[in-house]
């Protein structure tokens, strides 16, 4: 027997209150769009609270484009007063958006680096490849393999990613990292 005080499905879970957050995020991923397109620099400030632990931080990242998909247009459309053009605008990233793959990256998983010429930013590469491996079910890849294929390229690790999720380039690649407090501590070692 349940009680009426508690939740009826994991979406229920998941949902309580963070239509809000839905709306922030995806809004500020449509700034991203926009400016993007016009080719002005522009930096999302997604709001997190580190210090709120047990807040479901985690269990919201991991829920986006579920909650998106179920919010629909409420999600970036809303009661914002635009015109015709603008909701159409929205409309078509909003599509796009609901296709978007996710790769969850846990930055607890951050490790120091041998030889100690690969510095924190090949640590993040790495974990990013190896997340992205782990989420598609594949065994974890060899450091020193992906060292050479990337050799620190920006563009060559998207790639990387894209191809191991199987993710065409016209679909978004929305990248998650929890347990950002990590670089206090971990940071002074990877240098």
């Amino acid at each position: 027997m349940s009680s009426e005080l508690e939740p009826e499905t994991v979406y229920d879970m998941v949902v309580v209150h963070r239509e809000n957050d839905v709306r922030v995020v995806t809004k500020q991923l449509f700034q991203l769009y926009t400016l993007r397109k016009l080719g002005s620099p522009f930096k999302p400030v997604i709001p997190f609270g580190p210090h709120l632990f047990g807040s479901g931080k985690t269990k919201f990242v991991k829920n986006y484009l579920e909650l998106v998909n179920n919010m629909g247009e409420s999600a970036l459309i809303g009661l914002d007063y635009v015109g015709e053009s603008e909701k159409a605008n929205r409309r078509g990233f909003l599509e796009k958006l609901k296709r978007a793959s996710l790769l969850f990256v846990d930055l607890r998983e951050l490790k120091p680096t041998e030889p100690k010429e690969r510095n924190l930013k090949w640590a993040v590469y790495y974990l990013l490849v190896k997340a992205a491996f782990l989420q598609s079910g594949l065994p974890q890849p060899d450091p020193d393999e992906c060292f050479k294929e990337l050799k620190l390229r920006s563009d060559a690790l998207v790639q990387k990613i894209r191809s191991i999720l199987n993710i065409p380039s016209d679909q978004y690649l929305l990248v998650a990292f929890d347990e950002v407090g990590v670089f206090d501590t971990k940071g002074t070692f990877l240098n």
